[in-house]
This record gives C-alpha cells, sequence and structure tokens, in this order.
C-alpha cells in the first residue's frame, strides 16, 4: 500500500491521521510518515481487515456518492451470508444459523 492509498484508506474508513495514531497507540509522526511513504504490511492488512469489519458491503457502497448497483449490492449481500454460513459450519453452528436467517426474514418481511 502506498502512502495514497493509505490516505484514501483513511479517508475512506473516516478517520483522520490523528486519530488513526491515538486508535493504534503510535506517535502522529508515525502515521504522517506512513502517508508519506506507505505503511508497514501490518498495518495494510489491519487496515483490510477494519475495512471488512466496517464496510461488509466493500468500498464501492461506502463511495462519496452511494451509488451502488442493485446487481452489485445484491452480490455482495449474498458474499457476505455465504461468509457467514460457511463459518457457522465450522463451528457446527449452520442450522442456528439458517434458523437465525429465518427468523429475521419473518420479522422483517
Amino acid at each position: 500500500m502506498t502512502g495514497e492509498e493509505f490516505k484514501a484508506r483513511l479517508r475512506l474508513l473516516r478517520r483522520t491521521q490523528t486519530g488513526f495514531a491515538a486508535e493504534l497507540g503510535v506517535a502522529l509522526r508515525t502515521v504522517h510518515y506512513w502517508a508519506h511513504r506507505g505503511p508497514p504490511s501490518e498495518v495494510s492488512y489491519l487496515l483490510d481487515m477494519l475495512t471488512s469489519l466496517e464496510l461488509p458491503f466493500g468500498p464501492d457502497a461506502a463511495a462519496s456518492d452511494g451509488y451502488i448497483s442493485s446487481a452489485l449490492f445484491t452480490d455482495k449481500v449474498v458474499k457476505v451470508i455465504n461468509r457467514l454460513s460457511k463459518e457457522s459450519e465450522k463451528l457446527g453452528r449452520g442450522t442456528e444459523f439458517e434458523q437465525a436467517i429465518t427468523i429475521w426474514i419473518k420479522e422483517n418481511s
């Protein structure tokens, strides 16, 4: 990740350099350095994880204009549900996952 990509990702996640420095417990000048030269790989990984958690439908859905096509949004929702389903299966909780989805559909239809 380059410095420009780092700054763009912080903007996407609605974080300031000052706030991100405080969040990580590093000096502000460290974050300024990353903004200039690019962050270390572990910080890039952390930003990828934050993006995945905070923007589960992807950066496109959080774009400044807020536009994402219906087909693309549907595709992203299906991917999120599939990921949750696979994780539920790994925990031996596939049936409970399906029950939760069924309950949610009934309550929100």
